[in-house]
């Protein structure tokens, strides 16, 4: 029911109470639940859309994790491939050294 209409019954109990009677307890009832279901309905509705964004934000992070770990991986291969390399004797070396460049 839209809430036009709610108000409408709202002002009418209102009407009875100073018109001296005694307003319908169940007509009161159904307004204050219907009220009250509005407002739960909304904040279920913010709390959908909050949870739906802390989602997205938690998948970001997680590629952004493992972005991240997969450089930190390559960087770890590449510096245990040069310290291999580091550790040759020089003549297993492939041109580090210059004795084998003639000069111009």
């Amino acid at each position: 029911m839209d809430t036009a209409a709610e108000q409408l019954r709202q002002d009418q109990c209102l009407m009875t109470w100073a018109a001296g009677r005694q307003p319908d307890a169940r007509e009161a009832r159904i307004v204050r639940l219907r009220d009250l279901n509005q407002r739960l309905t909304s904040k279920l509705t913010r709390t959908l859309d909050e949870f739906s964004q802390l989602k997205e934000r938690h998948r970001l992070a997680l590629s952004v994790l493992v972005a991240k770990d997969d450089q930190l991986r390559r960087l770890r291969r590449e510096q245990s491939a040069f310290a291999v390399l580091s550790q040759l004797p020089p003549q297993n070396r492939q041109g580090d050294d210059a004795k084998g460049v003639l000069p111009l």
